[in-house]
């Protein structure tokens, strides 16, 4: 049975939606979709009801969830004891935008900490470029960044997490403010030198959207005091909205393809750390899937 086919049934459960659960598994739905429908013709089932907008799950496909769930978890079980911790040891220095380091990262650090406790990692927060001009000098043994558009030689790219950009206004305010209605804010920009700065400019350019700019900051923490504050709206990436954030918040989605920051894990790939690389990769990237 493949685990991928259980793992989107999952996903899908979860997020109640393929669209959700596509963004989570960094795939693209139609792949979810493949997976789902592969999974069905193994099990002889039909495991949603396509007649419906959007597809429903039948009662076959949520009764399975939970042994699903069991045996991912089993899966996961058997990699990590077939795992040689006792090789995975050693010194890393991976970079971080700051986005990261309010959600993304902490979380991949404990998963590390717990599978591998002999890998020491030194962080270093930067802007996207920066990082990963130190990673292709050798500074830094990889880095979680904004995907880029173009990667220097020899080095490689590995999608971590897709996430929604999200228009984010004070609760205290006229409610969550739409896309059309952004002129009518005050206009909290990200700073454009850096990634997600630059993936909303070309998202609101494409649009022909041209909100009243108030002020560009380059830090997120920055950006959601001031607009929990009440002093203008911004849009910034779904998920780097923190807990204590949300109570004073509201975050509204953009549900539309091209809203969406893509966070990857750059890396040499011919490194003599590979392996380290590769583990902590796996420990950050299913830290994604949990968000």
């Amino acid at each position: 049975m493949n685990l991928k086919a259980l793992q989107s049934l999952v996903a899908i459960h979860d997020g109640q939606s393929f669209v959700e659960a596509a963004r989570r598994l960094g795939l693209n739905q139609s792949a979810v979709s493949m997976q789902i429908k592969a999974l069905e013709r193994e099990l002889g089932v039909t495991l949603f009801d396509r007649t419906m907008r959007p597809p429903a799950m039948t009662a076959a496909a949520v009764a399975i969830v939970k042994p699903a769930r069991q045996i991912l978890a089993l899966a996961e079980t058997i990699r990590e004891t077939v795992q040689d911790r006792a090789a995975l040891a050693g010194r890393l220095a991976l970079g971080a935008i700051s986005t990261a380091t309010l959600g993304l990262l902490p979380d991949g650090l404990i998963a590390i900490g717990r599978r591998y406790p002999e890998i020491r990692i030194k962080i270093e927060v930067g802007l996207s470029e920066a990082l990963i001009e130190h990673v292709r000098a050798g500074a830094l043994d990889a880095a979680i960044v904004t995907e880029p558009q173009t990667l220097p030689a020899g080095l490689a790219c590995t999608a971590i997490l897709h996430e929604r950009l999200a228009i984010v206004s004070s609760v205290s305010g006229r409610g969550p403010p739409t896309l059309a209605g952004l002129a009518d804010h005050p206009f909290i920009r990200f700073d454009r030198r850096v990634g997600v700065g630059q993936i909303i400019d070309r998202y609101l350019a494409r649009r022909g959207l041209h909100p009243d700019e108030f002020m560009e900051l380059d830090s997120l923490e920055a950006i959601l005091v001031m607009v929990e504050r009440g002093l203008g709206v911004a849009i910034v990436p779904e998920h780097s909205v923190a807990d204590m954030h949300r109570r004073r918040l509201l975050v509204s989605p953009i549900d539309e393809p091209d809203a969406v920051r893509r966070v990857s894990f750059v890396y040499r790939p011919q490194s003599a750390k590979a392996p380290l690389l590769e583990a902590v990769l796996e420990a950050i990237h299913a830290a994604a899937l949990g968000r």
